[in-house]
């Protein structure tokens, strides 16, 4: 999509480049997600309660942003979802460090697959392998 600013086109969308999560307990949900799973600590203010954390791969940033009064059994209302190699791996990885999976593996014949996750907060969270092509 193209949308004319006047001096010039701007191309939109453009890349993603955070997304953030607001939370209540924000230690527990930075030692969540750097130590569960595994993601680097890029930015801290511990005076605000605001972090940024990195993946692996790729430039997209996870922030982590504390928000007083928030009710822990509503569900974030957007849902990162993060692209991995290989989901059985990830999955396996991810339960051995005590991570909780909602329901199975779902899709294939989409072009990709996909399960859910929450983190401590109830924040969904979905990880997805795009279907290996059939040679």
């Amino acid at each position: 999509m193209l949308i004319s600013r006047g001096l010039g086109v701007a191309e939109l969308p453009g890349k993603l480049d955070t997304v953030v999560v607001l939370v209540s307990d924000w230690p527990g949900a930075v030692r969540w997600y750097t130590q569960k799973l595994g993601l680097r600590l890029l930015y801290k203010e511990d005076d605000d309660q605001w972090c940024q954390l990195a993946f692996p791969k790729g430039e997209t940033r996870l922030a982590l942003y504390h928000r007083d009064g928030l009710d822990s059994k509503i569900r974030n209302r957007c849902i990162p979802d993060i692209q991995v190699d290989n989901l059985e791996s990830a999955v396996k990885e991810l339960r051995s460090r005590g991570v909780s999976f909602q329901g199975d593996i779902r899709g294939g014949d989409e072009g990709y697959r996909i399960i859910s996750l929450l983190d401590p907060e109830g924040n969904e969270l979905q990880l997805y392998e795009y279907a290996k092509t059939k040679a």
